[in-house]
């Protein structure tokens, strides 16, 4: 386990002291508007930029550099470290000096003395400035992965919105799918020169769809879309079969799901393409990859197609 120890307040007692200083300094440079209330506050004191530095000395020479620790600190550290605990020692010393030094001395390697004077153990010590990175660091790392969250949620929300899409859409695949045995058998009666047209289209029935993917099943649709336009075309050619009751039935029926496809296909193609530029498009192209995301595919009408399924009656 990593454990962060503050120096001051928590390996020293320094509230008694500081109180004590700043009145006795308070009091022997005749500064005025100190009390209780503001321990820590000096700078809220209106003090002049001279008195600040000279606090800031008094206070390093008598306090930073010689303040004894509490009671059984050192014993206490090294049982943790003893037990297989990191130790981080942090401190914002800096603050009691102007860029880090009085007199030219370093407020961390007098604190490094001290540490090392008090029988201190750690493994990391991080003082001042250094503290303010790690805070940078630690925000810049925050904001990354609140960004990535949102992106992650973002992708789940559009990819719900492909399968809903396709859902809607698959319904009337599926109903396309059961009106294909009865249409092949009603044209099988007329067309019996028409077995490769007729093979063509039953072959691509008998698949397993259920057990079919999303994509495959949009491959599937596409190719048996173009035997059925092959099939129903040979209602021209002949003549009883056009005439036949059951065969135009199915034709208004193949036609009503038709108009079904082609208003559900625009839906799901214009999901997929907003699901694709988010996963296509920087930067969110970057977590897409991360995460799992690829492109999906579109289910694009065949040229055949789009002249519909239309049979004249």
């Amino acid at each position: 386990m990593n454990i962060g120890i503050d120096i001051d307040g928590v390996l020293t007692n320094d509230d008694d002291y500081i109180l004590d200083f700043t009145s006795k300094y308070c009091y022997e440079n005749n500064l005025n508007g100190f009390d209780n209330a503001n321990l820590y506050e000096y700078r809220k004191l209106n003090w002049d930029k001279k008195t600040i530095n000279s606090y800031r000395e008094e206070y390093f020479l008598n306090y930073v550099k010689n303040e004894p620790t509490r009671k059984f600190a050192s014993e206490v550290i090294q049982k943790l470290r003893e037990d297989g605990n990191k130790i981080f020692i942090i401190s914002a010393r800096h603050k009691t000096a102007e860029n880090g030094t009085i007199n030219g001395e370093s407020v961390k390697e007098c604190t490094l003395n001290w540490l090392l004077q008090n029988n201190i153990e750690y493994d990391i010590i991080i003082i001042g400035g250094e503290i303010m990175w790690i805070y940078i660091i630690i925000t810049i790392i925050v904001l990354i992965v609140i960004y990535a969250l949102a992106i992650y949620n973002s992708f789940v929300q559009l990819n719900n919105k492909v399968k809903e899409a396709f859902s809607t859409m698959d319904v009337y695949l599926k109903k396309r799918w059961d009106l294909i045995p009865n249409i092949v058998e009603t044209v099988k009666g007329y067309a019996k020169h028409e077995k490769a047209t007729l093979k063509e289209v039953v072959e691509l029935r008998n698949s397993a769809y259920e057990k079919m993917s999303d994509q495959e099943k949009i491959k599937t649709n596409e190719q048996l879309s173009s035997g059925i336009n092959k099939i129903m075309a040979l209602a021209e050619a002949y003549p009883d079969l056009k005439a036949n009751e059951n065969f135009k039935d199915l034709s208004k029926q193949l036609t009503k799901v038709e108009d079904d496809i082609a208003n559900s296909r625009k839906y799901y193609n214009g999901v997929v393409r907003i699901y694709n530029n988010k996963v296509e498009m920087f930067p969110s192209n970057i977590f897409a990859g991360l995460f799992g995301y690829k492109s999906k595919a579109m289910f694009e009408a065949s040229a055949n197609e789009r002249e519909n399924v239309k049979v004249e009656l």
